[in-house]
């Protein structure tokens, strides 16, 4: 007797909680009745019985099972066995359930299903669903208030050592509350629903499933998984791009489909601009409703087709003869916080989309060859340096020809401090010498800092030749120091840009001189990350007329020139829903810019060729990718610019 007052007390004290766990306000009483979706094929179960109760749990929606199973094994003497079903490498653990057992929590199922699937984000649920007993939600806040109920409501009313039978009648459900109502398609309410992607799917595919995941679960409830299923099922499907099992009419450059059939819905694109557009329409129409009470059904009349070719932040088309981009991208992991492969696959989705003839890389880190930057860009595009350098270049096989091509590391530079040379000159007279040049700021311990002349910065440069019109040009990919705390740092910047300069000069030179070309010279863009804006001294050394070497930029000669910064905040990466947020957007204009394009003064002055327009890739993907946007020119070739057979 003790022991049950001790239960009915304890029943009321749990009870309280629950009474505000499944909805944003204390729901009243429900009404005895089946839940939403269930069927009726069983009305009552008996789910514990002398021996043994079986627990099956999803251990990542309740924290402690022990809870439910000491308190069975109080009221009823059974013996207790909880067993675990989780997610685990290389596959599930999901065991063969014995009938009649308690499913807590969101169960995998055998066939993929989950136990509480039919159950919205907010919703509460105790009782028969589908001819299993369940307790709980999708998330553990819910599961373990669903656990009290029990607890509280249902155990109480079992005589000791007696079986447990329910009836589906006695059915207690919360839901939770939404900004929309339920939605079904032709029938089939979304919460029976899969979203399938391709494994090799594209960046916009992935985003295109985790925005619409994100979508439905945060105005509608529904958590749906997002799978990787090659076989073909028509029910219950949402299927992405390269998951697609039937063909499409999608055929423009940037258009896009979204089709209902039946139970399937299929989700379409030829590019990222096209869903980017599908997105807008999934996230924006589709699944959207003023109606926060009442089923929407969607049928075939609820698709569109569109074409989302105005996403595009920057002219498609080249404004000229040749387009030269540079970047630097996000080529290092920041503390494991910030994945290297999704920014490097959105950035290779965008280069393919604005086609540059040739592009420059900066922190084109291992990292980045890991994520496989060569064969993303392999449709269009070969590598000018076979050394994997972090100042990578490409360039667009069926536009250009590559005809020389090299690589100098900075930190090759110290080899070059001897007495009277130019370099060492330029650091004594500054008051400094080649020691303060190699080492950074001394830390607080006293120890060396990082090297100024570090194997990242660098220079990769190729001569091209344009196929469409046999002009020759020079492009560079340059990485300079990156500090700027004290006057060394532009000092270190100078070294660099003076290298940088007769490098480019002196290749230039010579392969003019080897094949004839008249005057010796050509047009040279070296572009890239200076890490100094129009504030700093070191970026007015370009144009210093050291050994004849001066360079303007590029962007002072432009017809249409730049106006805003080159550089940003990074985005955030979602570790839960596993994309980068946050745009992270500036308004800072051109001054502050660290990424820039010069040019051979030379090459100016001759008249060989027209800067038409110099601009940023300032997409989504680009704000999203790198804390660093590319920067590009469109440019026509004169009359006089050299030209080669």
């Amino acid at each position: 007797m003790a022991k049950r007052i001790l239960l009915i007390c304890l029943a009321l004290l749990m009870l309280l909680p629950f009474a505000v766990a499944c909805a944003e306000e204390p729901p009243a009483p429900p009404a005895p009745g089946p839940a939403p979706e269930e069927t009726d094929e069983l009305q009552e179960m008996q789910i514990i019985t002398e021996g043994t109760c079986y627990v099956y749990y999803d251990r990542s929606s309740i924290k402690d099972i022990k809870v439910l199973t000491n308190a069975i094994a109080a009221q009823t003497g059974n013996a207790v066995e909880a067993v675990a079903v989780y997610q685990k490498s290389g596959g599930l653990s999901v065991p063969f359930f014995e009938d009649n057992a308690i499913y807590v929590g969101n169960v995998m199922l055998h066939d993929g299903s989950r136990s509480a699937g039919l159950l919205r984000a907010n919703d509460c649920m105790v009782g028969i669903v589908d001819n299993r007993f369940i307790i709980g939600g999708i998330s553990t806040k819910h599961t373990e208030d669903a656990v009290s109920y029990f607890v509280s409501m249902v155990l109480p009313s079992i005589d000791e050592g007696k079986n447990l039978t329910f009836h589906r009648d006695n059915n207690y459900r919360v839901n939770g509350k939404y900004s929309l109502g339920d939605f079904a398609i032709n029938g089939l309410s979304l919460g029976h629903f899969k979203i399938h992607v391709d494994e090799k799917c594209t960046v916009s595919e992935w985003r295109t499933a985790v925005l619409l995941r994100q979508q439905i679960s945060e105005k509608i409830g529904y958590d749906l998984e997002i799978v990787q299923d090659e076989t073909c099922k028509s029910r219950g499907v949402i299927r992405i791009g390269s998951a697609l099992c039937t063909a499409t009419d999608v055929s423009d450059a940037h258009s896009y489909d979204v089709v209902i059939d039946g139970t399937t819905v299929e989700i379409e694109a030829e590019s990222v601009f096209g869903y980017q557009e599908a997105q807008d329409f999934l996230l924006g129409e589709l699944f959207y409703s003023t109606d926060k009470n009442n089923v929407k059904t969607l049928d075939a009349s609820s698709g569109k087709s569109g074409n989302g070719k105005f996403q595009a932040e920057e002219p498609l088309e080249i404004n000229g003869d040749v387009r030269i981009m540079f970047n630097n991208i996000h080529g290092q992991v920041e503390n494991g916080t910030m994945p290297v492969e999704q920014p490097t696959k959105m950035l290779c989705e965008l280069y393919l989309e604005y086609l540059p003839d040739v592009i420059g890389l900066q922190e084109c880190t291992s990292h980045s060859f890991d994520a496989g930057i060569i064969k993303l860009l392999s449709s269009e595009y070969d590598m000018v340096w076979d050394y994997q350098t972090c100042t990578a270049m490409f360039y667009r096989r069926a536009t250009v020809e590559l005809l020389d091509s090299g690589y100098y590391c900075f930190d090759d530079l110290r080899a070059e401090f001897g007495e009277g040379h130019i370099y060492r000159d330029l650091i004594e007279e500054n008051g400094y010498n080649t020691n303060d040049i190699y080492y950074s700021n001394i830390n607080k311990n006293g120890d060396e800092g990082q090297k100024r002349l570090d194997a990242s910065k660098g220079v990769t440069w190729g001569i091209f030749r344009l196929k469409s019109t046999g002009n020759i040009f020079l492009a560079g990919s340059t990485h300079l120091w990156w500090e700027g705390n004290e006057d060394l740092d532009d000092i270190v910047r100078m070294v660099q840009m003076r290298k940088l300069k007769n490098i480019a000069s002196e290749a230039a030179a010579a392969f003019a001189e080897a094949n004839g070309i008249e005057a010796g010279t050509m047009p040279i863009f070296l572009g890239g990350d200076y890490n100094s804006n129009a504030s700093r001294p070191s970026l007015a050394s370009m144009e210093d007329a050291l050994n004849s070497y001066r360079y303007v930029n590029v962007n002072d000669v432009s017809t249409v020139k730049l106006l805003v910064s080159t550089h940003h905040a990074y985005a955030t990466y979602d570790k839960e829903l596993e994309i980068y947020v946050n745009l992270n957007k500036n308004n800072n204009s051109y001054r502050a810019a660290l990424d820039h394009i010069f040019v051979n003064a030379e090459s100016v002055e001759a008249d060989m060729f027209k800067a038409n327009y110099t601009g940023i890739l300032d997409d989504d993907y680009a704000f999203l990718s790198s804390d660093h946007l590319a920067i590009y020119t469109d440019v026509t070739f004169n009359a006089s610019a050299p030209k080669t057979n």
